[in-house]
């Protein structure tokens, strides 16, 4: 459980979680338990992980993500911003990124920045993947082979030609050829 500890009694402690429920939790179990306790410090490292496409120039995506972060006043200047090549995966490339804030700005942060480089990366040549879908059909095809329904294979398709048309229509809506 997680919240703001409320009240502490002799067998049980209060919190109030961030939708405002009220949790009693045993005092045995607390005692037992590891507390991460992010109000403690006034700044919070944020992680993102993001997935590009192979292909895709990794220094522009760095490049790109670095001055978004930089131009945003709630990253703080102490600590630089960083974005490394964390993992080489059978179909995207992902990028650690690592940013610190005031504790208090970490989730509008966070959300923010999801939103602005969901939309802003595309524009700039950095696709993310979406084929872990279509290998998982055809995994799943020849694992399974005759003893997969039809109509099982026929939706899976459906699904991922409607990912794929999706995708498409996204990006011709943004104008990247």
């Amino acid at each position: 459980q997680s919240g703001t500890v409320e009240s502490i009694g002799l067998f049980s402690t209060c919190l109030k979680t961030v939708d405002n429920q009220t949790i009693y939790v045993p005092n045995s179990a607390i005692s037992s338990s590891v507390i991460d306790n992010y109000s403690q410090s006034k700044t919070r490292r944020i992680e993102w992980i993001l997935s590009i496409s192979y292909g895709d120039d990794v220094e522009v995506a760095r490049r790109e993500i670095l001055a978004m972060l930089e131009a945003d006043e709630r990253v703080l200047k102490e600590n630089t911003p960083v974005v490394y090549v964390k993992t080489l995966n059978s179909s995207s490339v992902d990028l650690t990124i690592r940013a610190w804030s005031k504790n208090s700005d970490y989730w509008s942060l966070l959300f923010d920045m999801n939103e602005k480089m969901y939309k802003e990366l595309p524009a700039k040549g950095i696709n993310f993947p979406f084929l872990p879908v279509l290998e998982s059909v055809v995994f799943i095809c020849i694992v399974l082979g005759p003893r997969v329904p039809v109509y099982v294979v026929i939706l899976m398709v459906l699904l991922v030609l409607y990912g794929t048309v999706s995708y498409l229509m996204y990006r011709r809506i943004l104008n990247l050829n």
